[in-house]
C-alpha cells in the first residue's frame, strides 16, 4: 500500500520537495531565515553595503555561483562591470545560464528584496517537478521503484539548492521534455529543452545525442514524414541557444566558452585522477583544500568510486540501446556525448570539490538513470540505494554548512 501511494507522481514529488526543504532548514535556522545565505556571496566579489536590500556576505570569500545569478536576476541585460554591489567575474560564462535569474525575476516581480527568495523559490519548486517527472516516466516506462528514488536522492541537487545554482531547474526540464517526447507531444518536447540549454549549455550535448538519433531514423524511412518533423523540431531547440550565445558575446565582446574551455576542459581523466590523489595525499588544488580527517577524505573517495561504477554500469547500458529506434537511441547518444564531457573536465574546474563535481554530474547522473531503467539491469533495492546515498549527502551537508557560515 506505501509502495503504491509512493507511485503516484504527486505524491513522489512532494515528498521530495518536503525532503530536501527540510535538509535545508538548518541552514535557513542558522541564517536568522534570511534566504540570502543560499546566495553564498563573498565580498571579494560583493559589496553589502550596496546590495538592494543588503544580503549577507561572507567576508575574505570569493562567494560562490549563486551570487552571480543574483546579479543576473536583478538586471538580466545590463552590461555594468558593476551593478547592486556585484561585480562579474566571467561575465559571458555567467550570462548565457539566464533562465533561473529570469524566472526568479517573474516570481519575485521585479523586487529586489524578494530576489533572494525567488532564487531558493524556484529551485524548491523544480524538486517537486522533479520527482513528479521522474515517478511519471518510471510508471510509464515500469522501471522499479529504485530508479526515481536514484535519481531523486542526488547529492548535486542539495548543493544547488543551498547555493542558488542552475542544476535543479535543468534537470526538471530535461525530464519534461524527454516525458513530453515520450508521449509525442514534441513541440512541448522542444520548448522544454530549448529552455533546458538556456538554463545549462551542457544540455545541448542531449539535444546532439536526440538529434543524431533522430536523423539516422529518418534516413532509413526517408518517405517517413513524422521522422524528419521530430528532426526538425529537435534542430529547432537549439536555434534559440546559439542565438542567445551571440547576443551574449556581442553584449560583453567575448564568448561564453573562453573561460569554460581554458577553466573547464583538459585531457581525459587527468581531472579526475588529480583530485582522487589530491583527496589520497590531502594537499590543495587551486584554491581548495582536502580534507586532512581520514573519516571524511574517505568519503570523498567512496562518491568517486560510485561515480565511476555508476558510469561503467550506465555505459554498457547505453550501448545495449543505442541501436534502438526511438526516443531510447537518442538518450543514450546524448549520454554518451555528456559522457566525454565528464571526462575532459579539469581538478581545476568542476573536479575540484565534491561540492562541484556532484553538481557538473548531474546530467550525466540523470540520464543514466533512465538508461538502466530503459537497458532492465536489475538496480539494488531503494533502501540500498538511500544508504549508499547517505554518506554522499552528509558529506555535502558538511560542505554547504562550512560554506554558508
Amino acid at each position: 500500500m506505501r509502495s503504491d501511494r509512493l507511485r503516484r507522481p504527486a505524491i513522489f514529488g512532494l515528498a521530495i520537495m518536503l525532503a530536501y526543504f527540510a535538509a535545508s532548514l538548518p541552514m535557513l535556522v542558522r541564517g536568522g531565515f534570511d534566504p540570502s545565505i543560499f546566495i553564498v556571496a563573498g565580498d571579494r566579489f560583493v559589496a553589502a553595503a550596496e546590495t538592494p536590500p543588503h544580503i549577507h556576505v561572507h567576508p575574505h570569500s570569493d562567494g560562490y555561483d549563486g551570487q552571480f545569478y543574483y546579479r543576473l536576476a536583478l538586471a538580466p541585460l545590463s552590461t555594468a562591470p558593476v551593478i547592486y554591489g556585484v561585480t562579474f567575474d566571467h561575465p559571458a560564462w555567467r550570462m548565457q545560464r539566464i533562465l533561473l535569474p529570469l524566472f526568479a525575476r517573474a516570481v519575485a516581480f521585479g523586487h529586489a528584496a524578494a530576489m533572494p527568495a525567488a532564487l531558493f523559490a524556484v529551485n524548491l519548486t523544480a524538486l517537486f517537478a522533479i520527482g513528479w517527472l521522474a515517478m511519471l516516466l518510471a510508471n510509464a516506462g515500469s522501471f522499479p521503484l529504485a530508479v526515481p528514488v536514484a535519481i531523486t536522492v542526488w547529492p548535486g541537487f542539495f548543493v544547488a539548492l543551498t547555493h542558488d545554482t542552475t542544476e535543479i531547474l535543468a534537470a526538471a526540464l530535461i525530464l519534461g521534455a524527454i516525458a513530453a517526447w515520450n508521449s509525442r507531444r514534441t513541440a512541448i518536447a522542444s520548448i522544454l529543452l530549448t529552455l533546458a540549454t538556456l538554463t545549462r549549455e551542457t544540455a545541448v550535448l542531449l539535444a546532439a545525442g536526440l538529434l543524431a538519433a533522430a536523423l539516422l531514423r529518418a534516413a532509413r524511412a526517408p518517405r517517413d514524414k513524422r521522422q524528419w518533423r521530430d528532426a526538425a523540431w529537435i534542430a529547432a531547440s537549439t536555434l534559440p541557444f546559439l542565438i542567445w550565445r551571440h547576443v551574449v558575446a556581442t553584449l560583453w565582446q567575448d564568448t561564453p566558452q573562453a573561460h569554460g574551455i581554458a577553466h573547464n576542459l583538459g585531457f581525459p581523466l587527468l581531472g579526475l585522477a588529480q583530485i582522487v590523489l589530491a583527496n589520497i595525499s590531502g594537499h590543495a588544488i587551486g584554491l581548495a583544500r582536502h580534507p586532512s580527517n581520514l573519516v571524511t577524505r574517505l568519503t570523498a573517495l567512496w562518491s568517486a568510486a560510485i561515480l565511476i561504477c555508476f558510469c561503467f554500469v550506465a555505459f554498457r547500458a547505453a550501448i545495449s540501446i543505442l541501436y534502438r529506434n526511438g526516443l531510447a537511441a537518442g538518450l543514450a547518444a546524448g549520454w554518451l556525448l555528456i559522457l566525454c564531457l565528464m571526462c575532459l573536465l579539469t581538478a581545476n574546474g568542476p573536479w575540484i570539490e565534491p561540492a562541484a563535481w556532484f553538481r557538473a554530474f548531474t546530467e550525466c547522473w540523470l540520464l543514466g538513470c533512465i538508461l538502466l531503467g530503459l537497458a532492465r539491469i536489475r538496480l539494488p533495492p531503494p533502501a540500498c540505494l538511500a544508504a549508499a546515498a547517505l554518506p554522499l549527502l552528509l558529506r555535502n551537508f558538511e560542505l554547504c554548512w562550512i560554506q554558508l557560515r
